[in-house]
């Protein structure tokens, strides 16, 4: 019997309880785009006899836990305070989530353990369970393109089992919209106005896998966000990147995306630091491209993600 790669579908619900399976249905069901299978992942331990002869010895495997990635374009949920599709994911990558009724959803990464996912990769008639799912992200933004959260999950392992394919129920699609003049109104660096031509912001979240006795889990160990920005060169008495470089000068940074109240995703940091600016040739044009740092100022606030 063939098992097709099309034929299948994610699905992700937030657990109750660390490692207990959250039982997602199709209501839970994502759009996604270049998803990885669930993998195996594990170490080995040798046997390693002393024998008098060449040849493989017995191993065994350690450590055994599953990982899955994919990513989700960044769209709204429609409605002004009402969750994203993708705030579930953000709050299993260690984000606490404040809603705002009517206004707005804001997450801001948080230090310590987080909350975690159970997963379902579930393709052509098998299904691969992956609970305690904690996780890494990136946010891609760039000119004429569509914003782009890319998802990195490390679980605990399941054997797989066989399951009809369930039918997704996908929330209410909202179109999300590509970076543009129209349809990104702002983008400001240190207070100024610049001419972005893309924003990738690196959340640096660590996560880990631990097998002991007496304990399983995966847990976030650390973060530092940072991200590489490319612009069109300002004018020295716009923005001086290599002065405020050398002086390690900390400032603003905002980015909004979109015009339609449900469907806006802001970017904001209070206390960024331009590092390494250089200049480059996009097609005869030249470029600014950084590195940014954003610190917190009185912690867990480094970065704000808001959708409005």
């Amino acid at each position: 019997m063939l098992h097709l790669t099309a034929n299948r579908i994610i699905l992700a619900k937030i657990e109750s309880t660390y490692g207990a399976d959250a039982a997602p249905t199709g209501s839970d069901a994502l759009r996604v785009q270049n998803l990885s299978h669930a993998s195996f992942e594990a170490d080995t331990v040798n046997r390693a006899h002393v024998v008098p002869w060449f040849g493989e010895q017995s191993k065994s495997h350690t450590k055994t836990h599953r990982k899955v990635s994919f990513e989700m374009q960044a769209y709204g949920s429609g409605d002004p305070g009402t969750a994203p599709v993708w705030g579930a994911l953000l709050r299993a990558c260690g984000f606490s989530e404040s809603v705002t009724p009517d206004v707005s959803v804001t997450y801001l990464p948080m230090s310590g353990d987080n909350e975690s996912l159970t997963l379902y990769y579930r393709q052509d008639g098998r299904l691969t369970k992956i609970t305690g799912a904690r996780g890494k992200v990136t946010l891609s933004l760039a000119s004429q393109a569509l914003p782009v959260l890319k998802f990195e999950f490390t679980g605990l392992w399941s054997p797989v089992t066989q399951a009809a394919l369930v039918t997704p129920a996908f929330p209410t699609a909202i179109d999300p919209q590509a970076l543009t003049k129209l349809l990104t109104p702002t983008f400001t660096l240190h207070g100024h106005a610049l001419a972005m031509k893309s924003l990738e912001v690196d959340f640096g979240i660590e996560v880990s896998y631990r097998n002991l006795v007496g304990y399983e889990g995966v847990n976030k160990t650390g973060a530092a966000v940072s991200a590489n920005t490319q612009c069109l060169l300002p004018e020295l008495s716009t923005l001086d990147a290599e002065t405020l470089a050398v002086n390690a000068t900390r400032d603003a940074l905002q980015l909004v995306h979109g015009t339609v109240a449900g469907n806006i995703l802001e970017i904001q940091g209070t206390q960024v630091q331009v590092m390494s600016p250089k200049e480059a040739d996009d097609n005869g044009v030249r470029m600014l491209q950084c590195q940014l740092l954003f610190h917190p100022t009185s912690g867990n606030d480094e970065i704000r993600i808001i959708s409005r």
